[in-house]
């Protein structure tokens, strides 16, 4: 292997082109700054999507985080499902935009 290349990788998530989050379960409390600030300690994040109900103007109890990195996302699912935010278990979940064909 020449140097500086990287290692080929074996498994599923080499083949995703993006992996974000799905953050459910989510407090009418919660911020795009609040989930920034938990989310970022898993790696560097690009943007995140927090949907809001037309009427009332909250949030609709889930979110999207996406990282600059596919590797944090997958760290940010282990540290974070199940944690206590605001009294209620957050979900977790890996989702990705597409997947390339081999």
């Amino acid at each position: 292997m020449a140097s500086g290349q990287n290692p080929p990788l074996n498994d599923d998530f080499a083949l995703v082109s993006e992996l974000f989050l799905y953050v459910g379960n989510l407090d009418k409390k919660v911020t795009d700054k609040i989930l920034y600030e938990l989310f970022v300690k898993a790696g560097s994040i690009s943007r995140i999507n927090l949907p809001k109900d037309d009427t009332t103007g909250d949030i609709r109890g889930y979110g999207f985080v996406y990282y600059n990195r596919n590797v944090s996302a997958l760290y940010a699912t282990e540290l974070f499902n199940g944690l206590l935010l605001f009294q209620k278990p957050m979900r977790v979940n890996l989702n990705s935009k597409e997947r390339k064909s081999i």
